[in-house]
């Protein structure tokens, strides 16, 4: 029996656990066995409930508040955030994984956002698939790029800081008896590469030659959306925020919207902002599929799972990014033309670019382009290629 094991250290959201729903039941249905290391363990078994799938959680690495980086610039910048600055902060956070892998055991370790998992596997010669959108799957090169290539950052800066986390790996892994990397990008060098994502959603713009499974809504995971039986579009909100800003409230009012909100990090004194004639609050994870159907238009903060999936459907949208990884994703979706962005913290003329992507009828044409190109892409066969993709790692094609 082939144990396979999923992985997810850092990063927010539900992308990180249900991209993986389908390729895990078929899984389960050839008799393997799965394990997935999450840092979120409540969520990846809500995700995963009802399957045979032992989820064991993961703390992610941490670096001292007073080494860290002012402005993350980098994916080796991220990971010097993330307890790679030092190799005492690094050999802290690789010893559970280095307890875990053993007992877990697996033939071959997917792993998504997840730099110490990687750490650990080639310390323990497990074989790995490097898993993820393009911003976790960074490009192989040395330097790595820089995530704000618009801001003309200094290069020796993005150089330096690589050197740092370079060496932290090259001094833990020398330890454990490992190869030493000649450069970060080597981390990521593994057997199979998977970017679940399409190359107009690239983070680092499309990649020469590079192989993009796309990236889809996962059907039959959540609820279906509930909307008022009132007047108005139907728009749909997935947000992980903590707050609700002035400009989104005064934005929802002015766009005379019917609005149906799935935000789980939101306190019950934040919804009571909403106005109740026009809202419905979900409190379980709403269906993405039936949402993309169904919806006028949709408000994210711009993950990757969300836009690629309502883009697909042909949805314009409304990313409201709360951070880095997620601006960049929102500077793409604007570039296909199939919705606008503002910066949930420094929003400007948010309720006049949402009443935009509701009325023009340009996003839902870009939307619709969009899902045009890709019409014969589904998540079933991306599941079939990373099937076919493990076998081949495994030894069985």
């Amino acid at each position: 029996m082939t144990r396979i094991c999923f992985t997810w250290e850092l990063g927010q959201g539900y992308g990180h656990l249900v991209r993986y729903r389908m390729l895990i039941a078929r899984l389960l249905e050839r008799g393997h066995q799965v394990a997935f290391i999450a840092k979120d363990a409540a969520r990846a078994r809500k995700v995963f409930d009802g399957m045979a799938v032992t989820v064991v959680p993961i703390e992610p690495g941490s670096t001292p508040p007073s080494e860290r980086l002012v402005r993350l610039n980098s994916y080796p910048e991220i990971m010097h955030d993330f307890g790679f600055s030092r190799p005492e902060h690094l050999r802290r956070q690789l010893a559970p994984w280095l307890r875990i892998l053993p007992t877990l055991q697996p033939d071959v370790l997917i792993v998504d956002h997840s730099p110490t998992a990687l750490v650990a596997a080639r310390i323990g010669g497990v074989r790995v698939v490097s898993s993820g959108s393009g911003f976790t799957v960074p490009p192989r090169v040395a330097p790595m790029p820089a995530l704000r290539y618009w801001s003309g950052r200094e290069r020796e800066q993005l150089v330096g800081h690589e050197q740092r986390v370079l060496d932290t790996c090259n001094t833990v892994l020398r330890a454990h008896g490992a190869a030493p990397l000649a450069a970060v990008a080597e981390l990521f060098t593994t057997a199979v590469e998977w970017i679940l994502s399409f190359p107009e959603l690239d983070h680092y713009g499309v990649r020469e030659g590079a192989d993009y499974l796309g990236s889809f809504s996962a059907e039959g995971f959540g609820v279906s959306p509930q909307w008022q039986a009132i007047d108005g579009p139907k728009l749909f909100a997935y947000l992980s925020v903590a707050r609700l800003s002035a400009e989104f409230l005064s934005a929802l009012r002015s766009s005379n919207g019917n609005l149906c909100i799935h935000a789980p990090g939101l306190p019950p004194e934040e919804f009571a902002r909403l106005s109740a004639e026009r809202s419905v609050v979900s409190s379980q994870p709403v269906d993405l599929a039936v949402v993309a159907g169904t919806a006028d238009a949709v408000i994210t903060n711009g993950s990757l799972n969300s836009v690629s999936g309502f883009l697909a459907a042909g949805v314009p949208q409304l990313a409201l990014p709360n951070n880095l990884e997620r601006h960049m994703v929102g500077r793409r979706l604007e570039l296909t033309g199939g919705g606008l962005m503002a910066r949930w913290h420094q929003p400007a003329r948010l309720p006049d670019k949402l009443r935009t992507v509701i009325s023009d009828r340009a996003f839902r044409r870009g939307a619709e382009q969009f899902a045009t190109r890709y019409r014969s892409a589904s998540a079933l066969q991306q599941c079939e290629r990373m099937l076919a993709d493990l076998d081949r790692v495994l030894g069985r094609s």
